[in-house]
C-alpha cells in the first residue's frame, strides 16, 4: 500500500503542470530599494523561468511580492509576467498599514490554471531569495 501511495503521489506531480518547485526560478534584481520609491517591474523581477518542461498555463505566470515589518505583511502586489509585460511596476509604500521605514520582502512565482493561482495562494510555484527595502 505505500508503494502505491508513492508512485500515485509521483504521478500526481508528474501530470500536473505546476505542482512541484524543481526547475522553477525566479529573481529578483539587486536593488537597492527604499521606501516610497517606484521600480520598473524589470528592475525588480530580474528573471524568471517556468518548471521545466512545463506547458504555459491558461492563466500565465504571474509574480507576487509580499513585504513586512516585524513579521506583519504592509505590502502585496502581484505582477502579469506574460510577454510583453506591461505592469507599470512596483511602489514599495506608502500603504495603509506602511507608513515608513524599511522592510523585509520575498517574491514569488505563480501559475494561473482555470481562473484561479495554483498549486493556490499560500503555495508559490518557485521562490526567490528575500530582498531588503531600505528606510
Amino acid at each position: 500500500m505505500r508503494r502505491f501511495l508513492a508512485g500515485l503521489a509521483l504521478a500526481l506531480l508528474i501530470a500536473s503542470p505546476v505542482l512541484g518547485k524543481a526547475g522553477a526560478a525566479i529573481t529578483a534584481g539587486v536593488g537597492p530599494y527604499a521606501f516610497g520609491q517606484s521600480y520598473a517591474t524589470e528592475a525588480v523581477i530580474a528573471s524568471w523561468a517556468p518548471k521545466n518542461g512545463n506547458r504555459q498555463p491558461d492563466g500565465g505566470y504571474w509574480a507576487l511580492i509580499e513585504c513586512a515589518q516585524a513579521g506583519t505583511v504592509v505590502y502585496r502586489q502581484f505582477a502579469d509576467l506574460t510577454e510583453p509585460v506591461v505592469q507599470s511596476g512596483f511602489t514599495f509604500g506608502p500603504t495603509p498599514s506602511w507608513s515608513g521605514g524599511g522592510a523585509d520582502c520575498h517574491l514569488d512565482l505563480y501559475a494561473m490554471v482555470d481562473g484561479a493561482f495554483r498549486p493556490g495562494i499560500g503555495s508559490p510555484y518557485a521562490e526567490s531569495a528575500t530582498f531588503a527595502v531600505l528606510p
